[in-house]
């Protein structure tokens, strides 16, 4: 003879395992120990000094800009509200670009050596850095759009 049916026990052992779920869940027993600091937090600064060398080729010794790691990216609104457009600069760097250097810039290469920038570890306030972009190096990728866009 069967004291109790299938579903009956099924039913027991969902609201058994449900109660000790939701018991376990609590966190009633977990002591919490508020972080307590005798004085406020005080960053050491380094002494360090970064400048542009000369962009000798080669020269390992030279801080330069690694533009295989770096990026320029950009975004704007694309049809009002509904979309985001997003884009990259192909050409960019750290100078300081006078007039006659931006009529006659050259897209090869390196064109100009990033030389306008500084790196004061110990006083922030004398950091800098001057950027460019090549404005009509802009890359969406999508080459339709890219193409029309673009004057060279």
């Amino acid at each position: 003879m069967k004291l109790l049916g299938n579903k009956t026990l099924l039913i027991l052992l969902v609201l058994a395992s449900g109660y000790g779920y939701i018991t376990s869940c609590t966190r009633d027993n977990d002591l919490i120990v508020p972080i307590q600091l005798t004085k406020p937090f005080v960053s050491t600064r380094g002494t360090e000094v970064l400048l542009p060398g000369n962009m000798t080729a080669g020269n390992t010794s030279e801080w330069k800009m690694d533009k295989a790691h770096s990026s320029v990216l950009w975004s704007t609104s694309y049809l009002g509200a509904a979309g985001l457009l997003t884009g990259r600069f192909n050409q960019f760097g750290m100078h300081n670009v006078i007039d006659a250097e931006a009529i006659n810039y050259t897209v090869t290469g390196q064109p100009l050596k990033d030389t306008s920038w500084a790196f004061y570890e110990n006083d922030p306030t004398k950091t800098y850095f001057n950027g460019y972009v090549q404005i009509n190096t802009s890359n969406t990728g999508e080459p339709g759009r890219d193409g029309g866009c673009n004057i060279s």
